[in-house]
C-alpha cells in the first residue's frame, strides 16, 4: 500500500509441501519482502528516498521469530538459504516484520473464502469500491 492505495499484489497457488504453516508463511514473507524491496529501490531510483522500513505484516509469530533471527536454529535449519534473505532487509532496515492478528488480515479475502461482512471490510480498507456510471458508462466493483 501507498497513499492508502494498492500499488502492488500477488496470488498463487503453492505447489510445494511445507514442513509447517510457519515454514510457508515465512516462504510469504520472503515473497513479499523482495517485492517491496524492488519497490522501495524503484523509488529511490526516481527521487523518493525511502528514510523508514516498509512494514511486512504476518499472523504468524513463527515466521516473524524466523525473520528476526540471526542465528539457524534447530527448527529452522531445514529452511533453504535463500529465504533468509528475509533476515539480511530486516538487519538492514529495509523491511520490518510486524504480528497482525488474523482477524484483521486485510488479504484475507484474495486467499480465502470470507463472509459479506468481512469482504467489505477488507474491500474498503484496500481502498476498492463502486466506480459511478460516469466513469465507466456501467458501475463496476474493482476486487
Amino acid at each position: 500500500m501507498m497513499a492508502n492505495a494498492p500499488i502492488s499484489w500477488k496470488s498463487k497457488a503453492k505447489c510445494s509441501v511445507d514442513t509447517s504453516s510457519a515454514m510457508a508463511e515465512y516462504v510469504s514473507i520472503y515473497e513479499a519482502s523482495r517485492e517491496a524491496f524492488s519497490i522501495r529501490q524503484f523509488l529511490n531510483d526516481i527521487g523518493f528516498m525511502q528514510s523508514n522500513p516498509t512494514v511486512i505484516f504476518s499472523d504468524n509469530n513463527a515466521a516473524i521469530a524466523i525473520g528476526n533471527n540471526t542465528r539457524t536454529e534447530e527448527r529452522s535449519k531445514h529452511i533453504d538459504i535463500k529465504y533468509h534473505y528475509v533476515r539480511e532487509l530486516v538487519q538492514e532496515k529495509h523491511i520490518c516484520l510486524k504480528y497482525c492478528c488474523t482477524t484483521e488480515m486485510v488479504a484475507d479475502y484474495l486467499t480465502k473464502p470470507v463472509n459479506s461482512k468481512k469482504f467489505l471490510w477488507c474491500r474498503s480498507q484496500l481502498g476498492l469500491g463502486l466506480f459511478p456510471a460516469s466513469v465507466w458508462g456501467e458501475c463496476y466493483a474493482l476486487i
